[in-house]
């Protein structure tokens, strides 16, 4: 879903590439991130990366380091609301490039959150903020119902998707359809 998004990007006119991804996972930040730079599709045109912590008092730094390399392009690897921080700290800066966030860090509160309008979040599933759609919007009944504290984000889609899977694998196996 990342390399899908960065291409949907540079496909739209994006020409370079930088990359803000947190310390606090530095496990799955940095794969990720590392994934972007390999990619045959996108990966050369990566310019500029930093590893970045969620809770960085500013990003400043980082966008004039960003915005100096040409960067209009930006992935955040990191959640919604240090997102935010990080793209109003550029915008201060006279510094807009286009945003991509991981879907996983999308929560409900992210369609709200200004600084990130217009930003893209692939998702490997379904977008958990989307309503109109049955099977969305029976999934964000049942979290309301047993899970009201945990809420619904792009994590939560994923594990609702594998659990779907499961329970029809499940069933496939008890019905004999191997």
């Amino acid at each position: 879903q990342t390399i899908f998004g960065l291409k949907t990007l540079v496909s739209q006119g994006g020409t370079k590439i930088g990359l803000f991804y947190c310390v606090e996972i530095s496990a799955l930040c940095t794969y990720l991130a590392e994934g972007v730079k390999k990619s045959p599709e996108v990966g050369s045109k990566v310019v500029a990366s930093d590893q970045v912590s969620i809770v960085a008092p500013t990003y400043t730094s980082q966008c004039l380091r960003m915005k100096s390399a040409g960067v209009d392009v930006l992935w955040l690897g990191m959640d919604a609301p240090s997102a935010a921080r990080a793209v109003r700290d550029c915008a201060t800066q006279g510094y807009k490039p286009k945003i991509m966030l991981l879907s996983i860090n999308a929560t409900k509160d992210t369609p709200g959150i200004t600084a990130l309008n217009g930003a893209v979040i692939p998702g490997a599933v379904f977008p958990p903020t989307a309503t109109g759609v049955p099977a969305i919007d029976h999934y964000r009944k049942v979290m309301s119902i047993y899970g009201p504290s945990i809420g619904y984000s792009g994590a939560g889609a994923l594990a609702w998707a594998a659990g779907q899977m499961f329970g029809l694998r499940s069933e496939e196996r008890r019905a004999g359809k191997e």
